[in-house]
């Protein structure tokens, strides 16, 4: 049941020929009512659900107020009126804030991670690129309530829907541009705020290529759209340089190379991380014999099978493998020197790169364009063994 007082939008009523008005300010929307619901709302900013009852009783029926009311109840579920939730005083200071905003049309659990649960290269990059901009911007992502994820860091009602279908919003709420991953798994949407709205657009891609050309064809098409305020970052040049293939100017394309966090990862005393990884996995051998690391999902596109091929011509070599599953090997046979760590929480991860002797990473992947744990073992001295495109 719908309680009043409530927090409001900024409201104006008004009256034309005999009927009733009230234009929402901040969604732009005008909205004609009863006369028994126009009154309704007038008294419902300051007065409980009962006194408003009270209130309009000697002038109207009990079906009339009953009726007003559900029909307020309407626009507090749109969001139309007044706010559903308690949020919304600390959203509109949210948007008067002075400093810059941006705005990302995903919701958060694309951008914002648990890092100890994080396992692809990718949702790191999203993750620290939103935690390193909220240090001088506010970042809004697309959400269904208000919510402060973390200083400079919002979750803010406006789903990506209302942001493509009223793009007025995005330029009442001040922001300075779009912040977006570009994704084929998510289809192509992002393509319509092209040309929609007015703010300037900055696309990730973190997959050049891939999923049958699916990839280049969605990047490509998101080429033709952009104005000359719009752009994309590729985490390396190699993704410039694969697109200096398909267009003739590749200007609105920009290098944001991923880090690493040199207090975590670092060289450590390698005699040291083996025993720690030896009593971790149970097995000795991860102390006494050269190893062989291979850190990514235990996939074939991302060249277990090939490190795994590695294993069995070099038996004197210990083969050691982190990653969140086995994946299709988990029924094995595994050959006989190779080793699974399981999944390690980002704290650890310096100590099973510090076992390593070799880091091996033979993917197959057409999306590979960095890698951030080739970065991470390099990061803790480890030479790295991989693909040379």
């Amino acid at each position: 049941m719908l309680t009043f007082p409530k927090s409001m939008h900024r409201l104006y009523f008004f009256q034309a020929s005999n009927s009733f008005y009230v234009a929402d300010l901040d969604q732009s929307r005008t909205i004609q009512l009863s006369r028994c619901a126009w009154e309704c709302l007038s008294l419902s900013v300051e007065r409980t659900r009962t006194e408003v009852r009270e209130a309009l009783e000697a002038r109207y029926s009990v079906e009339e107020i009953e009726a007003a009311f559900e029909r307020l109840e309407t626009f507090y579920q749109t969001r139309l009126l007044f706010e559903k939730h308690d949020w919304y005083e600390q959203w509109k200071a949210a948007k008067a804030s002075s400093r810059p905003r941006l705005f990302i049309p995903q919701p958060v659990e694309v951008w914002v991670r648990e890092v100890d649960k994080l396992t692809a290269g990718t949702n790191m990059a999203l993750h620290r690129i939103v935690e390193n901009l909220a240090q001088s911007v506010d970042v809004h992502l697309a959400g269904q309530q208000f919510h402060q994820l973390a200083e400079g860091l919002f979750e803010v009602p406006l789903s990506f829907t209302e942001a493509l279908s009223t793009p007025w919003q995005l330029e009442q709420a001040g922001y300075l541009g779009i912040l977006a991953l570009h994704s084929v798994s998510r289809g192509n949407e992002i393509l319509p705020f092209f040309q929609r709205v007015s703010l300037p657009i900055l696309l990730q891609i973190y997959a050049p290529r891939g999923h049958g050309g699916e990839e280049i064809n969605s990047i490509l098409r998101h080429y033709a759209a952009m104005r000359p305020f719009d752009a994309f970052t590729v985490p390396s040049q190699s993704g410039i340089d694969f697109y200096q293939r398909f267009v003739l100017d590749t200007d609105c394309f920009f290098v944001l190379p991923i880090g690493f966090e040199p207090d975590i990862f670092h060289p450590m005393d390698k005699m040291q991380a083996k025993q720690e990884m030896a009593e971790a996995t149970r097995e000795p051998r991860v102390a006494q014999q050269p190893v062989v690391g291979y850190l990514s999902r235990v996939q074939p596109e991302k060249g277990a099978s090939i490190f795994l091929k590695i294993a069995q011509t070099l038996p004197d070599v210990l083969f050691l493998l982190g990653g969140p599953t086995l994946g299709p090997y988990q029924n094995g046979p595994l050959p006989k020197n190779v080793v699974y760590a399981g999944f390690l929480p980002r704290q650890k991860l310096p100590v099973l790169y510090n076992a390593f002797d070799v880091y091996c990473f033979p993917t197959l992947s057409g999306e590979e364009t960095f890698g951030l744990t080739l970065l991470e073992a390099m990061a803790c001295g480890v030479p790295a063994v991989i693909p040379n495109w």
